[in-house]
């Protein structure tokens, strides 16, 4: 396992050297110059500062990130000098808060104390990049380690034992996990256990017990194995269930096995994707001008892992935007509304796809679209508005392609809405009750003799709706209310005859 070198020698050390044995050339005004003389002046200029950008590239390696992990480095590697120790929190921890619509904030109070580990802990260590920590529950260790002046690597593998106590702001690369076949876990002090800002910060194989935060470009990447517990009756907490919070413009990845025990809440043009198996988040997740993305990822040693996520319900508002694809995607109930799309799909050949929800509503200009999936189930098991429905209110759009046989209990277009089916194969949509609203539309690319939805409880359609001809097949006995749709001839004459 390779450890880098201490960032500050490395660039020193051209600058010693250049001392000891050269030194750049001096022309005083009116001197004739020699062009080796110059020459040689930008070549010594330019071998400093490409030393000095190799010391940089070095120290901000990612390599051993996995092996360490994995355990595979040597546990007795231990730092005997007091350079090699930790030191107390620095004052611009203290100094930097959190703004926000719900009043974040990193800053300690007064009366917190951050111990720096002594010379003699052996329970804080820093080898090269990997800091290896114990915690017993005394508070701000971790934020102790991240501020030394003696971790000097740009990016900073921690490696905990126990359980870690902390409100820590994390402004510096960074890798937190525990060992394969231990657990560590990390508990807030208060509200919130982890605030993120502009920097590349990932967990692995560990607990967070409270609120994490990415903030200001972050990266913060659940890369596998983490849950995250947010306790709503914790004394000290603003901000109810709400686990997992990104904001300005932060990217967080859920890798394999990560689970949410509360909600999570994506805005302002932050960025959540999904890109593995068995994510899960218990409360709902709210994209609020951001947006969530899933997919397929390949894993070493594995292979392709079709993404996987569950929750009761997603609310997708204010320009937000969720494109999953190629997984399997169990949502409650999804509300779009307020110019934001929603999309399920399958990219590439043979759908694999499927979506399972008790409801989807789309209103106020918004977007949906199913595009290849292998299964679509509408359940009546929701609890929230518009159970088993799907709906579009207020000038949205939709559009459905149809890859088999599929049912869903109720239908329903209004204001102005428009839906657009695209069935392949002669696949058929039996729908219990179909309603269309004042100026909503059906329409169907449809290049078969066969309709594409069978009506079974009841048809209606209110003045200047429009259902296309041969789209619609009313089986016996529904009941049929569409006289104003046919009044204003936008429902065909096949239904209104």
């Amino acid at each position: 396992m390779k450890y880098q070198t201490l960032i500050c020698a490395v660039l020193i050390a051209p600058l010693i050297a250049l001392a000891e044995t050269e030194a750049l050339k001096t022309f005083k005004a009116g001197e004739r110059v020699k062009a080796s003389e110059v020459n040689a002046n930008f070549e010594l200029i330019k071998k400093i500062a490409d030393d000095a950008a190799q010391a940089a590239a070095d120290a901000g390696s990612f390599d051993g990130l996995n092996d360490v992990y994995e355990g595979v480095t040597s546990d007795d590697a231990q730092a005997s000098s007091s350079g090699m120790r930790f030191g107390a929190q620095g004052e611009s921890i203290r100094q930097v808060a959190r703004p926000s619509q719900f009043g974040f904030s990193a800053q300690n109070s007064n009366d917190d104390t951050v111990i720096p580990c002594s010379e003699d802990d052996p329970n804080c260590v820093i080898t090269g990049d990997l800091a290896e920590v114990t915690c017993d529950g005394t508070p701000h260790r971790l934020a102790g380690v991240l501020s030394s002046t003696f971790a000097n690597a740009s990016f900073l593998k921690v490696r905990i034992k126990g359980d870690c106590v902390e409100s820590m702001l994390v402004t510096r690369g960074s890798a937190f996990f525990s060992k394969p076949g231990s657990r560590a876990s990390i508990t807030a002090v208060g509200d919130q256990a982890v605030l993120s800002v502009g920097h590349y910060v990932h967990f692995e194989n560990i607990d967070i017990n409270g609120r994490l935060t990415a903030a200001r470009g972050s990266m913060l990447i659940l890369e596998k194995d983490v849950k995250i517990v947010k306790d709503q009756y914790k004394e000290g907490n603003v901000s109810g269930d709400l686990g997992l919070y990104a904001v300005e413009g932060a990217f967080v990845k859920m890798g394999r096995n990560v689970t949410i025990e509360g909600s999570a809440v994506i805005q302002n043009n932050a960025t959540l994707n999904l890109y593995g198996d068995g994510i899960s988040i218990s409360s709902n997740l709210t994209v609020n001008g951001g947006m969530a993305e899933s997919n397929s990822e390949y894993v070493a040693g594995v292979g392709n892992v079709l993404s996987g996520f569950t929750t009761p319900s997603i609310n997708i508002v204010n320009g937000g935007k969720a494109n999953f694809k190629n997984g399997s995607f169990n949502i409650g109930f999804i509300n779009v509304a307020t110019n934001s799309s929603f999309n399920v799909s399958t990219v590439g050949g043979t759908p694999i796809s499927s979506l399972e929800t008790g409801g989807i509503w789309i209103s106020r200009g918004s977007s949906f679209n199913l595009y290849g999936l292998k299964e679509l189930t509408v359940t009546q098991e929701s609890t929230e508005f518009g159970v088993g429905t799907i709906a579009l209110w207020d000038n949205s759009i939709g559009q459905m392609t149809i890859e088999n046989d599929e049912s869903i209990p109720r239908m329903q277009l209004d204001a102005g809405s428009y839906l657009r089916l695209a069935p392949k194969d002669g696949a058929q949509l039996t729908v219990g009750s179909l309603a269309l609203g004042y100026g909503a539309s059906l329409t169907s690319n449809n290049g078969e003799a066969n309709s594409n939805i069978v009506v079974t409880n009841s048809l209606s359609a209110n003045y200047n709706s429009f259902i296309q001809f041969g789209t619609v097949e009313v089986q016996s006995g529904a009941a049929v209310d569409i006289g104003k749709g046919c009044e204003t001839k936008g429902v065909q004459g096949d239904l209104c005859n």
